[in-house]
């Protein structure tokens, strides 16, 4: 049975290959008291552990539970296959790994965007329908007359623009986001558009003290 990690793990024969053999049986000597790591273990199950087994302080560890933990008071473990059934075997580390490095952050969604939007200004209002996706998730709908405040994560937004009637919207507008959109002719049409913060205002000078007089004359009449 291979020694790995600079002598710090131990794998039965051909772990990174395949599987195991059958009629294995290694021991090994010098195991340090410290808890075991069982990074992998994939052994012949049985309730028994009387097939394929690796044995820590006298106790059988098979199936998928290995000695995770457990410290090797004897300072051995002893490896055994048998015959026939085969798996893909297990490694075990008697020295602490290295954790792996932490995931970066997940950088914060940004906060929704509330904006006004207004329908209308038109004829045959009641032939106008309309729905806004933005990120691919539906944000508002309505027909004409509409005035609501919507709200919506930074990014593109799809309006989909219906008429009932097939002529148009008659002049009815869609605005919105400081956008204005409307339906020219036919039943259907669609338009996009970036919904995007508003910058933030400049800072407003700051006011003057007032001025003393100019020194001046005073005349007596």
């Amino acid at each position: 049975c291979p020694l790995t990690d600079g002598g710090a793990c131990a794998t039965s024969p051909n772990y990174s290959d395949g599987e195991y053999g059958p009629y294995e049986r290694c021991e090994f000597t010098n195991v340090p008291p410290n808890p075991l790591v069982s990074l992998a273990f994939d052994v012949e199950p049985d309730a028994d552990c009387s097939y394929d087994y690796l044995i820590v302080n006298g106790v059988r560890y098979c199936g998928t539970s290995g000695p995770a933990g457990v410290v090797p008071s004897d300072g051995t473990m002893t490896w055994v296959s048998d015959y026939s059934v085969t798996k893909s075997g297990w490694k075990v580390c008697w020295v602490a790994q290295p954790p792996s490095s932490p995931s970066p952050p997940i950088a914060p969604s940004a906060p929704p965007i509330e904006f006004q939007v207004t329908v209308g200004g038109g004829g045959w209002e009641g032939e106008v329908s309309w729905t806004l996706t933005c990120s691919g998730a539906l944000i508002g709908s309505g027909g004409a007359p509409y005035s609501g405040t919507l709200s919506a994560p930074p990014g593109e937004c799809t309006l989909d623009m219906y008429d009932s009637y097939g002529d148009g919207w008659n002049g009815d507008q869609w605005e919105g986001a400081g956008n204005t959109f409307t339906l020219d002719s036919g039943s259907s049409g669609s338009a996009t558009f970036t919904l995007a913060p508003l910058p933030p205002s400049s800072p407003q000078p700051p006011s003057q003290p007032p001025q003393p007089p100019l020194p001046g004359y005073c005349f007596a009449t």
